[in-house]
């Protein structure tokens, strides 16, 4: 199945690193991303959309982890219809970052050494049912980092680094603290 594979030299020829790709992907029961050193996920949307954290599932992002999305999308590249647990650590936040965002884990899209902005697109959505427990993450250079679409989202301790707005809450319940 070519919606989960480790790919080398993304993009570019000369340029890209090594990451586990995740291309419309849907997560429907209980998933623990593992760390990988110096390799990222990398969720990309492509041509087939976002990818799903299924009604019903729960998709764990242990610390250390850093998860790269797409930026291609008017919206977001990980919609999260079920549980996200992000749970980093004061010395090992666990990151989700823009693909072009060469800061960690290097150039993984390929676009050579260039640094992100904060109108990247991607993020996260918590749809209506899904939630997010939030601890110790850091979600960097997006437009908007988290939509609440109608979940219930619990984020304490984290980070919001230069993204246009941190969390956008269109409807739902929000609690941020620490």
């Amino acid at each position: 199945d070519d919606r989960v594979r480790i790919e080398s030299n993304i993009g570019i020829p000369g340029y890209g690193q090594t990451a586990i790709v995740l291309k419309g992907v849907h997560f429907t029961n209980t998933t623990t991303l593992r760390k990988n050193t110096n390799l990222p996920y990398w969720i990309d949307g492509g041509n087939v959309g976002p990818s799903y954290v299924d009604a019903g599932a729960t998709l764990n992002i242990p610390a250390g982890m850093v998860v790269k999305l797409s930026h291609e999308y008017s919206c977001c590249s990980l919609q999260v219809n079920g549980v996200l647990n992000v749970e980093g650590t004061a010395a090992e936040s666990a990151i989700f970052t823009t693909s072009s965002d060469d800061s960690v884990e290097g150039d993984t899209n390929g676009d050579g050494n260039s640094g992100p902005s904060y109108n990247n697109r991607g993020g996260l959505q918590i749809g209506v049912g899904g939630v997010l427990k939030m601890n110790f993450g850091a979600i960097r250079y997006f437009n908007t980092g988290i939509v609440n679409s109608g979940g219930l989202l619990t984020i304490t301790s984290s980070l919001f680094i230069t993204n246009l707005t941190a969390v956008w809450t269109e409807v739902g319940t929000t609690s941020i603290t620490g």
